[in-house]
């Protein structure tokens, strides 16, 4: 790994070390990072930790967004509740399109990149994970309507670019309630 690439995967690290507790990072290869950690986030007067695992491919960050795991039971392994099924489980936190258009703006400094790529990461995590835990709390058996969400597939994508259109930029942008 170039000592430049060191660097920024040394920043990124960092930064996501604010806000992932107990964090282990394995190194799959020169190009690859595995996390490991627990996030932490309160509902009410209820906190909650939940242990979570973040691939992250150095070569295609940009492009691609980390995969996230929560391996908690309470994570219902569904599609409609934003679970890929058919690869390795990890959570749909974003849509792709969504990840792209946050990161590819060339004018970014690679502090700025890495910045966005943490904080992109922790509100959907924060979003998506307490939204599980909300909804195994109350016996939700289907997603609600009010919580916001991207569709699936190209009615997603539609849906995406749309709100791009006619609101400048993603309503969910640096959004995280929980």
């Amino acid at each position: 790994m170039s000592k430049a690439k060191f660097k920024y995967s040394e920043n990124l690290i960092s930064l996501l070390g604010t806000w992932i507790e107990n964090m282990d990072i394995q190194k799959s290869d020169r190009s690859s990072l595995t996390l490991n950690g627990k996030l932490r986030f309160s509902v009410n007067d209820t906190e909650v930790i939940a242990p979570i695992r973040i691939k992250i491919n150095l070569r295609t960050m940009r492009r691609t967004p980390p995969m996230l795991f929560c391996d908690e039971p309470w994570v219902k392994r569904e599609a409609d509740w934003h679970v890929n099924v058919n690869a390795d489980g990890d959570l749909c936190w974003i849509s792709h399109d969504e990840w792209k258009l946050a990161q590819s703006q060339t004018s970014k400094s690679k502090i700025l990149v890495v910045e966005d790529f943490s904080e992109l990461l922790r509100c959907g995590a924060l979003f998506l994970i307490s939204r599980h835990w909300i909804a195994t709390k109350l016996e939700l058996k289907i997603w609600p309507k009010q919580w916001d969400q991207w569709l699936h597939s190209d009615e997603g994508t539609k849906q995406f670019w749309d709100e791009i259109k006619t609101e400048g930029k993603p309503l969910t942008w640096m959004t995280a309630k929980t």
